[in-house]
């Protein structure tokens, strides 16, 4: 029996609802709302998962959750997710639990919480796999810091083997001229590019940037500040 519909969201406002649960939290970055009417009883669709939204009252049944089961198809791989605003009854968890159905409740306020073990164990993979993400971030930003700061110890060492002990006792003695301010962009911009390279891992959302990507900028943008400033150095020391 279908329920009446819950005040605040709409049919519609749910299953955006719960395509932004599963891109943001659940790992399925591509889900996106079904666009065609008839869906077949798929309201949300992924490369690797199906969902079904029923923003009523009323608990869902064993019934709806056997025509999300067979809307799957033959892709046996593609998990199965339920968003109800309503809850389930008794031998509709049971059927989800026989299924590996993952069942959700939403709240109008847009709340969200997992009802059954596959929806907590769908959860926490997902929430495991972004803290993998983290500390794999951490540790390619470590290795980024170690090659950059070798990277600038053999700067310093040639530019040292470059430059005789007499001449640099001369240049050290010699009256230093004024710098015109054009002459230290090269420092300023270093600089700057340097502390550009720290936003990935503050303002970029990590939930919709990959790691690669904000690994990738950090070592140009670094590498690029501190090429930058070891130029600013020799330029001054000449």
């Amino acid at each position: 029996m279908i329920g009446k519909k819950s005040n605040y969201l709409t049919p519609e406002d749910a299953e955006y609802l719960a395509a932004g649960i599963m891109q943001k939290k659940l790992g399925f970055r591509d889900a996106k709302v079904t666009e065609l009417s008839g869906d077949g009883g798929v309201d949300v669709v992924s490369k690797h998962a199906v969902a079904q939204v029923k923003h009523w009252n009323s608990q869902i049944g064993r019934p709806e959750l056997q025509q999300l089961y067979g809307a799957r198809g033959a892709d046996r791989k593609k998990k199965l997710l339920f968003f109800s605003s309503g809850g389930y009854s008794p031998l509709a968890v049971e059927y989800a639990n026989e299924h590996d159905i993952a069942l959700y409740r939403f709240g109008d306020d847009s709340t969200w919480w997992p009802m059954n073990k596959a929806a907590r164990k769908l959860t926490r993979s997902s929430v495991q796999k972004r803290e993998d993400k983290i500390d794999d971030i951490s540790r390619g930003t470590a290795q980024v810091a170690k090659r950059l700061w070798a990277a600038s110890q053999e700067i310093k060492a040639e530019v040292a083997r470059t430059v005789p002990d007499h001449e640099l006792r001369r240049i050290e003695a010699a009256p230093r001229e004024d710098v015109s301010p054009p002459a230290w962009w090269r420092s300023g911009l270093g600089l700057v590019l340097i502390i550009l390279s720290t936003f990935p891992f503050f303002l970029w959302d990590h939930e919709t940037t990959s790691p690669g990507s904000r690994i990738a900028w950090t070592a140009i943008a670094a590498t690029l500040g501190v090429l930058l400033l070891m130029w600013a150095f020799v330029r001054h020391r000449r």
